[in-house]
């Protein structure tokens, strides 16, 4: 849903005023999506692997992880505002990474 949002927000005046860019933003909308997607199941099979080993759970991980995702959304937000186009990779994966985050911290609640 944060990805629908950012593509609405960000990408509408950019839509407008190119045509072609239509491509683009599809392709930056899955690509954020796959990061989102991943990050979740990453952080799963770490914590499993972790207590497979024996260790616990690390106490305070959602407050971690959530002050993680708040520097990616911060640096995502300013990276969208302050480069061109030439970086859509980079802003695509502190997008992905920043909702990845909230998601992990959801799912785990």
């Amino acid at each position: 849903m944060l990805v629908l949002v950012f593509v609405r927000v960000v990408g509408v005046r950019a839509f407008h005023e190119h045509e072609h860019e239509h491509g683009t933003m599809l392709l930056r909308a899955l690509r954020i999506a796959a990061v989102t997607s991943v990050l979740p199941l990453l952080f799963t099979v770490s914590q499993r692997v972790s207590a497979a080993r024996g260790n616990p759970p690390v106490p305070g991980i959602n407050w971690a992880l959530g002050v993680v995702s708040a520097l990616f959304l911060v640096r995502a937000a300013v990276t969208e505002r302050f480069r061109g186009p030439e970086a859509n990779v980079q802003k695509d994966l502190f997008w992905g990474v920043a909702v990845g985050g909230i998601v992990t911290i959801i799912s785990r609640l």
